[in-house]
């Protein structure tokens, strides 16, 4: 199946199509070290509708511990990262809740490792226009905030990450290696 076959996120879970229910925004709600963490749809990334178990990926030589390797999923080859890595919250010890998630943008793809996933939720109320007060950023301190709120979903305080946010700060910390990527070569 190609990408452009692949439906989106909104179109597979939200029957608007906007990422939308009854006007509450829609996360992918995931743990990371025993902490509730949620994907926000946003930008020009798209959340993928599927997760699968964590399969070890082939290593990539050079790059930091948090980039896994690479997996072939579906046809195609992803990037799998260690979002609790390279969040800054340790590496993750795969068991049988381990989860990939996975991110698009264009003809980057990108699987990311969480401890578990719950699917799509729908935050209690809208996020608040202002950033939190000391947000998750990415790993160089002059990065845009990953984190762009803490929310309440289903009853419980999540820190939502930006998608796009998120692929911009993984390219960005790929970008000094010599002959990293998280696009495959044609």
């Amino acid at each position: 199946m190609s990408s452009k076959e692949r439906p989106s996120d909104t179109e597979a879970h939200d029957p608007h199509g906007q990422g939308q229910e009854h006007g509450r925004r829609a996360i992918f709600a995931c743990t990371l070290r025993g902490q509730p963490y949620g994907l926000l749809h946003a930008r020009d990334v798209t959340l993928l509708p599927w997760t699968q178990r964590y399969a070890a990926p082939g290593p990539v030589p050079g790059v930091p511990p948090w980039m896994l390797g690479l997996l072939s999923v579906q046809g195609t080859v992803q990037a799998i990262v260690d979002l609790g890595a390279f969040l800054g919250l340790g590496m993750a010890t795969p068991d049988d809740d381990t989860r990939l998630v996975f991110l698009q943008r264009d003809d980057m793809y990108v699987g990311l490792l969480v401890d578990a996933s719950s699917v799509v939720r729908y935050l209690d109320a809208p996020l608040p226009p202002a950033l939190v007060s000391s947000p998750v950023r990415a790993p160089w301190e002059a990065g845009p905030p990953l984190e762009v709120a803490v929310a309440r979903v289903e009853g419980e305080d999540v820190r939502v990450l930006d998608g796009g946010a998120l692929l911009d700060a993984l390219v960005h910390a790929l970008d000094p290696m010599e002959g990293a990527t998280l696009t495959p070569s044609p």
